[in-house]
């Protein structure tokens, strides 16, 4: 549970700088070398993959391989990740595939790209990912570009998603402006906070649900709190 702890913590951290700049990372100048060395890298690492070989010094027996090269027909691409699991170092586990956040990621080429190089080396799964999403891919099936958007079996995730670690969903979080939140609450901050200034940024939270509640900060001289509504205006919580 330590090891849970201490990786939770840091991809916390990751997810924070996303958020904190994320006007900055999904713009087309920031490049795809930038989002593996600022997030993508530091994610795995904090996964427990030695993806900077700090410990694995022996080149031939390391869980991890960057743009590892794959045999597809007679031609050799590079994967951006392989990962292996010790003592198997000559059968990758799954591949990884990265991309700049700027673009969708959803995208038939992409998609048959992660996928040719799982289903060439028989690994049942790729990761397609800008590390604001993560798109696990079913590889089981030969990759035909017209139909690889159409597999049910892929899945993807949101960098604001949070999941329990047994992979239930808890919510999504999504930063809003104050003026776009609903009228009630609106209305419920007004009433009974009508001398405190409100954030001009709240966040929303959508549960498993569906239900939604929204968390506001708001303060007054030296005093600040943290107040949290349903979507009808009725305080959950305050802080």
């Amino acid at each position: 549970m330590e090891n849970f702890d201490s990786a939770f913590a840091i991809v916390t951290g990751l997810v924070k700088d996303f958020k904190e700049n994320e006007k900055r990372y999904l713009s087309p100048e920031y490049q795809e070398a930038e989002v593996r060395r600022d997030f993508i890298d530091k994610f795995f690492e904090a996964l427990g993959w030695d993806v900077y070989h700090s410990k694995q010094k022996n080149p031939y027996e390391q869980e991890v391989k960057v743009e590892k090269g794959v045999s597809i027909g007679k031609a050799q691409k590079r994967a951006d990740y392989a990962f292996y699991i010790a003592p198997e170092f000559r059968e990758p586990k799954f591949f990884t595939e990265a991309k700049k956040p700027s673009r969708n990621l959803k995208n038939a080429d992409d998609y048959f790209q992660a996928v040719r190089y799982g289903w060439n080396a028989n690994t049942p799964v790729a990761v397609l990912t800008d590390f604001e999403e993560f798109h696990i891919l079913d590889c089981r099936i030969k990759p035909n570009i017209n139909m690889v958007l159409q597999n049910q079996n892929h899945k993807s995730y949101h960098y604001t998603e949070i999941f329990k670690p047994d992979g239930t969903y808890i919510q999504k979080e999504e930063d809003i402006q104050f003026k776009n939140a609903p009228q009630k609450v609106k209305e419920a901050i007004k009433t009974k906070y009508g001398s405190y200034n409100a954030s001009d940024q709240i966040e929303k939270l959508t549960f498993p649900d569906n239900t939604t509640q929204y968390l506001i900060d708001i303060d007054k001289d030296t005093v600040s709190k943290e107040v949290i509504l349903n979507s009808d205006g009725q305080i959950v919580c305050e802080n």
